[in-house]
């Protein structure tokens, strides 16, 4: 009868790199579909576990001992500076399917190393936020061009003590996707105080910030540690204004007048022309803990290559962000920065 349990696993050994608040997430998953969980955390006790499956609790990497099979997956969710040290030793012990909480890493020198890493490995990395996953971006611009509005011009996103790592990667990833490409320049007010919940050691970055995309398109991030609002992001065409809410959309039409069509002739947007979720298309991805496991078994490795690209491209965003900030320069996307700030790590998680 155990036998045949374990043929319908989809993972032979799971690990999970930090047992905080989202590797317990993937605890309650990977626990119903993996022949033996593992959890490396120094804080983790097996007593205070619900011990469906076997469950194996290590202080450390190093004290890891696992038979590896062709079917194990790890997840990385520890803290942010310890990503990159945390995927090398997972590719050294040869597991090449990963799950990689963002942001990715929190230097420049960091996200070189973690692409060469992937290619040097054939690493299958999977990075899990779920905005991408949904092609939220995509489906905004679909719906804006269904009810001829055009394409997206800015986004703004306004709020109190959010972390320009923590939520700012889903609006900058999300911009990305909008607007077809990275920044192109950059530029930021940025300060960090030790409020992040999980350990003071960590930044917390308010300030403002502004990323500029081809055709003059933007992106504003205004941020506030001094609120514990949450906050909204509007999304602007150009004569419509459209606030979002996970994946509803509320879409206002500015008035404008058919005899004055200039864009100096300020209106009012509030004529509401679409209220709901996004719609989804035909190849939109139902993501869910389940969509992203099961990317290991429907995609071969140039496919995340360019996945992996794609969030790479927006912790690099970040991180130049607060490099912009530091130097109080603007920086272009492709600038190259002293040695000292390529290799600074940042402290984001």
């Amino acid at each position: 009868m155990h036998i045949e349990e374990n043929k319908t696993k989809k993972f032979n050994n799971s690990i999970i790199v930090g047992y905080g608040s989202i590797g317990k997430k993937h605890a309650e998953y990977l626990k119903s579909v993996s022949n033996c969980l593992h959890i490396i955390d120094p804080k983790y006790s097996l007593s205070s576990s619900n011990q469906i499956n076997p469950i194996k609790a290590f202080k450390s990497f190093s004290e890891l001992k696992i038979e590896l099979s062709d079917n194990d997956v790890a997840v990385v969710s520890n803290w942010g500076p310890d990503h990159f040290e945390t995927v090398e030793k997972i590719a050294k012990i040869g597991i090449t399917q990963i799950i990689l909480e963002k942001p990715c890493v929190d230097s420049l020198e960091e996200i070189d190393l973690i692409r060469n890493l992937a290619e040097k490995f054939s690493l299958k990395i999977s990075v899990n936020q779920g905005w991408y996953y949904l092609e939220l971006g995509k489906r905004i611009v679909r719906l804006g061009e269904k009810l001829k509005l055009g394409l997206p011009v800015a986004i703004w996103f306004t709020g109190g003590a959010r972390c320009l790592s923590t939520a700012g990667s889903h609006w900058v990833s999300l911009a990305n996707e909008i607007f077809s490409s990275a920044p192109s320049q950059i530029i930021a007010d940025a300060n960090s105080d030790s409020i992040n919940p999980r350990s003071e050691n960590l930044s917390f970055i308010e300030g403002i910030f502004s990323f500029k995309y081809s055709e003059g398109k933007r992106l504003g991030i205004c941020l506030t540690n001094k609120s514990a609002i949450e906050g909204k992001l509007e999304i602007y065409w150009r004569n419509a204004i459209g606030v979002l809410e996970d994946e509803i959309i509320q879409i206002y039409l500015g008035n404008q007048s058919e005899e004055d069509k200039r864009i100096t002739s300020y209106v009012k947007a509030n004529t509401l022309i679409y209220k709901g979720n996004v719609p989804e298309s035909d190849d939109t991805s139902k993501f869910g803990m389940q969509s992203l496991y099961n990317s290991f078994l429907e995609h071969d490795t140039s496919k995340f290559y360019t996945k992996l690209n794609h969030h790479l491209l927006t912790t690099k965003s970040i991180i130049l962000a607060l490099i912009a900030s530091e130097t109080r320069e603007h920086l272009n996307f492709d600038s190259k920065v002293d040695r000292h700030l390529y290799k600074k790590k940042y402290r984001i998680s």
